[in-house]
């Protein structure tokens, strides 16, 4: 079919390429940033080289869709800081123990920019600061997708916390912060 004198598979072609400028111009506008918020979460300089790729970002997420199933969770709260404590510390040392497979970093701009792969839970810098990312969101994934971790921070009545959410085969045996 012709209109206006380009078909539309040309016109076709020319959206893809205008979608694609757009992700990329998104990509490298959330680039920077996104990497400093991986530095301050490991305290390890990242560079874009060492991002997983988005065509493997969306083979994980579809993967980790379909082996979403009713598993065992776990939720609790503590002040911000306190997540650099000692009892926090013991606790991700014990969900490393449960899990030990590398890790990957998910935050909102993981999404256009590619995850980040850790080889290990411990490896999270626990002294982050509470503007690290500004939703305040952090999902940490085991990379055989057994378990995965929800970070949540916000205030709550003048209050820094972090909602912590264990979800998975393994990470909700963890008995640090049972009450």
């Amino acid at each position: 079919m012709i209109i206006g004198g380009q078909s539309s598979r040309m016109i076709s072609r020319k959206l893809i390429t205008m979608s694609s400028i757009q992700q990329y111009i998104n990509y490298r506008k959330s680039l920077a940033k996104y990497l400093e918020e991986l530095r301050e979460l490991i305290n390890v300089p990242v560079t874009e080289v060492t991002l997983v790729p988005l065509d493997e970002v969306a083979r994980i997420r579809k993967k980790l869709v379909e082996k979403i199933t009713i598993c065992p969770q776990k939720k609790f709260r503590i002040p911000f800081p306190e997540k650099t404590g000692q009892r926090f510390r013991t606790f991700i040392e014990q969900l490393e123990q449960l899990n030990s497979s590398p890790i990957y970093i998910w935050t909102e701009a993981a999404n256009g920019c590619g995850l980040f792969q850790a080889s290990s839970l411990i490896k999270i810098n626990l002294d982050f600061s509470y503007d690290v990312n500004s939703q305040g969101i952090i999902v940490i994934l085991t990379k055989d997708l057994r378990d995965r971790m929800i970070w949540d921070f916000f205030e709550e009545n003048s209050e820094k916390i972090i909602e912590v959410e264990l979800m998975g085969e393994t990470w909700p045996q963890s008995r640090c912060y049972e009450i």
